[in-house]
């Protein structure tokens, strides 16, 4: 693999003051026209319990760039987590969206559910709303 560099990063700061954890992976793989790029953070306090996990993928293969986000946030002291999950998928002119949120708290016992998806091929576009 003459064209093929690949570079791979791993963080892990450790706090026993604060009690604080953050791990930073990253990846990036470069294969001539078909650069991925791989990123993965986490962050977590063990003081008031939350914990932050970001997940980033963008894959880009010419005309066909893929990005995908991925976060979820956890709070454990005042009950609450939030999920948020996006997806960006785009093939040459069809490209699709995909949004999906959670939001969960437990003191006042409300749950929010949304999950969006755009579909949009050449002129036709698509929209989903769910919130429950």
């Amino acid at each position: 693999m003459s064209n093929g560099p690949v570079i791979a990063i791993a963080m892990v700061v450790s706090t026993e003051n604060t009690k604080a954890i953050m791990a930073i992976t990253m990846v990036v793989t470069t294969m001539s026209t078909e650069p991925v790029i791989a990123t993965s953070m986490i962050v977590s306090t063990m003081v008031a319990e939350p914990v932050i996990a970001i997940v980033m993928v963008v894959a880009t293969m010419r005309p066909k760039p893929v990005i995908g986000v991925a976060m979820v946030v956890t709070t454990v002291s005042d009950e609450s987590i939030i999920v948020v999950a996006m997806a960006v998928t785009t093939v040459s002119d069809e490209s699709i969206i995909v949004v999906a949120m959670v939001v969960t708290t437990m003191n006042n016992e409300s749950v929010i559910a949304i999950a969006m998806v755009v579909s949009t091929k050449n002129t036709e576009a698509i929209l989903l709303l769910l919130w429950s």
